[in-house]
């Protein structure tokens, strides 16, 4: 296998990272397939970012639960942990934190924007239409 080849697949291993905890299900998306299954599978779409981090711009669609705020804990009681949860933050810490937190508390599937927002934003720079 040729350099370029082992790159690619460093790349697409890594693109599918899946942490399996108890029940549930952590996976780590890049940004194509996080779209993709966004489009494709009904869920929810949480930002844990700050709320001012939120009002400077987020996805289409997106609700804002932040994950430092003492509230999220109890906010996030009001979603549905048998569908699928769609979370991303900033560049990636906080949504991996609370993604596992979400698993230790019985949500059976969290997908997360691996690089977060910023990195999603900077793709998606052409076109606006699926920001807020």
């Amino acid at each position: 296998m040729n350099k370029k080849g082992l790159i690619t697949l460093i790349y697409l291993l890594f693109s599918f990272i899946s942490i399996a905890q108890k029940n549930g299900r952590l996976e780590i998306l890049d940004t194509k397939v996080f779209d993709t299954k966004l489009i494709h599978l009904k869920g929810n779409l949480i930002d844990i970012r700050t709320p001012e981090e939120f009002a400077e711009g987020a996805m289409k669609g997106a609700k804002n639960i932040n994950w430092e705020s003492k509230d999220f804990k109890k906010e996030m009681k009001e979603i549905a942990s048998n569908q699928p949860v769609f979370i991303y933050c900033s560049g990636g810490y906080r949504s991996k934190e609370a993604g596992e937190w979400m698993i230790k508390n019985g949500f059976t599937t969290v997908i997360m924007l691996e690089n977060g927002y910023d990195a999603w934003k900077e793709i998606h720079k052409s076109s606006n239409s699926q920001e807020n």
